[in-house]
């Protein structure tokens, strides 16, 4: 069992049950011919973060990306280009790596915080904690952003996790009480982990 005692002031999260769903997400704030760019999963992200901050307002903090899988879809896209020899896409090869979701999110917000992204396999969720925590040390807040989608059809064979479309978005304030979050080596993801926890820990404060 890991336990992590965070400060954590609010959290958002979406479980985004088809792709069709996913490019139907209105990203508010965005002009339409830039969302029309954005990636599966910037869309996710962009949507989430969006809610959070209309219940929170406005957050300036550093932000952290935790995704296991990353901006995949489009480097498979990429892959087939090259196979086919059909015509290369400079702007889909520009968001395909690994941190252009929360780069382009900072562009877009005018966060000139740092910012980084972090995949470290079942324990994403898990190492990104460490990684927004450890931006504690020097910053009062920290926006940690953990987003996956379904694998495509081609690894379906060597998925080893849930890989329901998931976008989960942390506050972390050390002005917030604090609270212990603990994952176990269960079949059960760290995410859901984590929500069931943090919504116990919530409760159990209300009351």
């Amino acid at each position: 069992m890991l336990c992590f005692f965070l400060f954590f002031f609010g959290f958002f999260f979406f479980f985004f049950q088809a792709e069709d769903g996913i490019r139907d997400v209105a990203v508010t704030g965005v002009q339409t011919c830039s969302s029309d760019l954005l990636s599966l999963l910037s869309r996710m992200i962009f949507s989430t973060v969006h809610s959070l901050e209309e219940n929170n307002g406005k957050i300036e903090a550093p932000l952290v990306l935790a995704t296991r899988h990353g901006e995949l879809e489009l480097s498979i896209d990429l892959i087939h280009s090259e196979i086919s020899e059909a015509p290369f896409s400079p702007a889909k090869f520009s968001m395909s790596v690994h941190n252009s979701p929360v780069g382009l999110l900072s562009i877009h917000s005018k966060n000139k915080l740092p910012n980084t992204a972090i995949s470290a396999g079942k324990k994403s969720l898990e190492m990104g904690l460490y990684e927004a925590t450890a931006m504690l040390s020097e910053h009062e807040r920290c926006l940690l952003i953990y987003a996956d989608q379904e694998l495509a059809e081609v690894y379906k064979e060597y998925k080893d996790d849930s890989d329901i479309p998931t976008c989960l978005v942390i506050l972390l304030d050390k002005k917030a009480p604090m609270a212990d979050i603990s994952f176990e080596p269960t079949n059960t993801s760290q995410v859901l982990q984590f929500i069931e926890q943090a919504i116990d820990k919530l409760s159990s404060e209300a009351n």
